[in-house]
């Protein structure tokens, strides 16, 4: 059998195949370096930075709009941190559901799944009216 070796043993490199006869092996691979060649010294390297010129530019102020849609997002987000088993479930469905051109009904499961459905359906209704007019 022939299997490729590549082995680092007291800094030398071997490569190549080494010829197996059942389980042990009757010939070994030569060395690609020799153990005289010394390898080049590594180059150093410096990393370099653009200079600064002129004055960073000021962060732009986010819009009214901008501002609105993230209080919206943050309400959800800790509305639906309250929310466990069945209903969060249920509220959660709605949120992805929602943008879907074709939304799925809330009535699949449990009650509760359908309450919180229902549930996040009434709260994100005018965040999605709102968003849809200020887009289009």
């Amino acid at each position: 059998m022939l299997y490729n070796v590549e082995e680092h043993a007291n800094g030398k490199i071997f490569s190549g195949y080494q010829i197996f006869d059942g389980k042990y092996a009757v010939a070994r691979p030569r060395p690609l370096i020799p153990q005289t060649a010394t390898l080049p010294p590594m180059p150093q390297y410096t990393t370099l930075t653009p200079p600064v010129t002129g004055t960073p530019e000021a962060t732009p102020t986010p819009s009214p709009m901008f501002l609105k849609g993230l209080a919206d997002r943050t309400a959800w987000e800790t509305y639906e941190a309250g929310l466990t088993g069945d209903y969060r479930m249920g509220a959660e469905y709605w949120a992805s559901q929602r943008s879907l051109p074709h939304s799925g009904s809330c009535e699949q499961d449990s009650p509760e799944f359908a309450t919180g459905c229902k549930g996040a359906k009434l709260r994100l209704t005018p965040t999605d009216y709102r968003a849809i007019a200020e887009f289009w």
